[in-house]
This record gives C-alpha cells, structure tokens and sequence, in this order.
C-alpha cells in the first residue's frame, strides 16, 4: 500500500505541467503522525508500506523531513514493520548534509530532470523566468557521486515526444542508470504526435539494447516495466489502480486524495475522500467510485492486451478524458507501442531473459528501508 504525503505546497519552481498548486500550506508533524498511523494500522501485513515524500518542494522543509523520520522510526519499532521510503525533489536543493540523510535512512531518491537544457528550462523555470537546469544537473552529479543509486524522472510532452531518445542519451551521459519517462498529464496529443509514438519508442528500445550489449544496462521504465510485465504474465490486481483502498495522498492540511495527480489545491472537493483528522480507519470505509475492477464496456475489455495495459489508471484517464474509466488515445498508442518494443526485445533476445529478473517487479532492485 501507497501512502503519498505532499508535506509542503511551496516550490521555488513554477513548473509549467504541475499538477499541485502552489500555495503556503505546510503539513504539521500532529497531521504527519495521524497518516503514519493510519498507514501502519491499515496496511496488512503480506503487503508492503510505501511512504513517498512529495510537494511543493519537499527539501524547502528539510528539517521537517528529519523530525518526521525520527517518527517513522519510532513507528517502524513499535510495529515490527519497515516502510519502503521515497522522496521526489526538483533538483534544485542539494547539500552534503541531505546525501547523509537519505544514505543513512536508505531513501529512494528522485531528481526530476526532463532532458537537455532546451528542454528542462522551457517547462521547469524558477518563480522568477529562469531555468531550473544548471542547478539541477549539478544536483545529479553530486547525488550519484554520493548516493550512487540516482533515479531521475523525465516528463515530455507533444514539444519533446521526438527529443525522448536525447533526453536518455543526455541522461545516461550524466551517469544516470535508473529513468522514468511519463507523459504530462495535461499535455493535449494530436494524431499526428499519436502517429510518432512507435517510431519514438522503437528509438528507445534500440538504445536499450546498445546499453544492454556494451555492459552497462539501463532501467528504463517504459521498456522494463513491459518486460517485466510480460515476465510475469500481466498486471496482478494489487498493481492495478487502487485510488482510495490501497492507495492515498494526503494534501498539506491532511485532506485525503486517492492519487497525489488529483490533490491540485488540497481542498479540491471534486476529488477529496475526507480528512485525516477524521478518515476512517477501515478498509472498508467509502471511496471513489472508480475501482479498476468496475472499468466500464469499452475497446479496453475486448483487447488481447487489456491485461498488460495500464488503461486502468485512474489519474492519468482523468486528466485526460475527464473520466476516471475512460483511457486516451494518446494512453492506447503508447501502451500498444511499449509493449511491442519490449516484446520485440524478449523474442530477438532471450540472453535477457536470464539476466532481468532481479527486476523482474518492474523496478531495479534498489529497494529502500528506513533504518
């Protein structure tokens, strides 16, 4: 289970896709401490507790970052159980005493970066127009230098689809071994984008293979996710969209979302499920109507690729269709051209096969602990 707490709704960037909008809200330790305990409650014990540090920028509160993982800890020894911890930051706040404390606590730890300096600053500027980049990619280089184990997260739209295969290029370049690629989720796809997906990500699965053969392999989500997929038969119901029952974001003020896309303001009502302070703590309590399992008749149930198909996202069919069951055309092709790259992949070279499966989960095996 999947707990997402925006602990800030302040950035220093003005990213021109964020889906969180800015405002002074700061999440207490009293609101941080009912979500831990809420979390640790209500996880079952054959399932992991995942806890992800999101904003805002969540490093502007670094030191409430240190407060609350004294809690987490605390927590963690009262229950016998160690949660898988993450933050995501901007890039653009780094020190040698935040290296120490995400190595000494065993944090996942992800930049977002979109590419080359033409692309990053056109859609991640500061408040004041400037581009975000050359502080960001100095954060990268120190990071790995110190950290080692670096994940950065790229998102693209219809201005950058063509440039995604620079993007890793650039990345890779930069010592970047572990990328996610994800689509903006307001961007508007014209066909003709649509049309350009395949021959992009064709593009992508070449360079995966020449990493692959020159002995430095690459995580790259949108070809290892699919592998792995296809390694193990398809999506299992615990992996699917599970928006308000296995999975929560909690805005600043400690209002309850079912995905950290759909927070917005934090007190964004349409899709607000309740507040911490009085969130009922049962499995059983209401939540959204828009379970994967309910995906309405559409073209989604009949395809033989429904089962490896994320057409059930919730989040990203919102924003795109505004309906929580009803996947875009833009989802359609890129899932379509995702899995023909990594099944292409598996049938071509099955030398592989033998070597992918200590990732088999559809992430490389950094995961992380709090300690």
């Amino acid at each position: 289970m999947k707990y997402t707490l925006c602990i800030t709704h302040q950035c220093n960037l003005n990213c021109k896709y964020c889906y969180i909008q800015k405002n002074e809200m700061a999440m207490t330790l009293e609101t941080a401490e009912k979500i831990l305990s809420f979390a640790f409650e209500n996880t079952p014990h054959n399932e992991h507790i995942e806890l992800a540090f999101f904003g805002g920028e969540p490093l502007l509160r670094f030191s409430f970052l240190e407060e609350l993982f004294a809690l987490i800890l605390s927590y963690s020894q009262n229950y016998k159980r160690m949660p898988i911890c993450s933050i995501t930051t901007n890039g653009t706040i780094f020190s040698s005493k935040i290296a120490s404390f995400i190595q000494e606590r065993n944090i996942s730890f992800c930049i977002s970066c979109d590419g080359p300096s033409e692309i990053h600053d056109r859609a991640r500027p500061y408040a004041n127009g400037k581009g975000s980049f050359s502080a960001v990619e100095k954060t990268i280089r120190r990071a790995i230098r110190s950290l080692g184990n670096v994940s950065v997260n790229s998102v693209y739209n219809n201005e950058s689809l063509a440039a995604l295969p620079d993007t890793i290029r650039f990345l890779s370049d930069l010592g970047v071994r572990y990328i996610y690629l994800n689509p903006e989720v307001y961007c508007k796809w014209t066909k003709r984008d649509i049309d350009n997906i395949s021959r992009v990500y064709d593009e992508i699965g070449q360079q995966y293979l020449r990493y692959f053969e020159l002995g430095r392999p690459h995580f790259i989500s949108l070809i290892d996710a699919k592998i792995a997929l296809i390694l193990r038969g398809g999506y299992d119901r615990l992996e699917r969209c599970r928006m308000g029952h296995g999975e929560y974001a909690f805005a600043a003020n400690g209002n309850v979302f079912g995905c950290e896309r759909l927070i917005g303001n934090g007190s964004e009502q349409l899709h607000c499920i309740g507040n911490i302070a009085n969130f009922p703590i049962s499995h059983d309590h209401q939540s959204p109507p828009h379970r994967d399992e309910e995906i309405s008749e559409n073209d989604c149930v009949a395809c033989s690729l429904s089962d490896y198909c994320a057409h059930w996202c919730s989040c990203s069919n919102y924003h795109s269709t505004s309906h929580y069951k009803k996947p875009s055309a833009f989802t359609c092709a890129s899932e379509r051209s995702a899995l023909k790259v990594a099944f292409n992949i598996l049938n071509e070279h099955t030398e592989i096969v033998s070597r992918f499966y200590d990732h088999v989960a559809g992430m490389p095996r950094t995961t992380a602990t709090v300690t």
